[in-house]
């Protein structure tokens, strides 16, 4: 598999997880999410996913980070977070920062 891979971390402490990480070896890379909610319903990631490609905004990560009622919230670490937040709309979560 060519020796090296990726992994993808929520935290709420960057600056530990950044000096941790670096303390282990690892060269951390941070990105910035947008947190989305999505109805916990076959087909609601496929239209967030169709809205960001509309946009012309290519998704690299999703990660799924729990439940809000009957909605799944997904972090995106996409290729433009300005505009993915502008396609998505009302989708982001207001007040929680990525």
């Amino acid at each position: 598999c060519g020796g090296s891979g990726s992994i993808a971390l929520l935290t709420n402490d960057e600056a530990g997880t950044r000096s941790s990480l670096k303390e282990a070896g690892f060269t951390p890379r941070e990105v910035e999410v947008v947190p989305t909610s999505l109805a916990n319903r076959p087909g609601s990631l496929a239209e967030v996913a169709r809205k960001l490609a509309d946009a012309g905004v290519n998704i690299e990560a999703a990660m799924p980070t729990g439940m809000s009622g009957n909605d799944v919230i997904v972090a995106f670490a996409t290729s433009n977070p300005a505009k993915a937040r502008e396609a998505l709309g009302s989708k982001v979560l207001a007040g929680i920062s990525g």
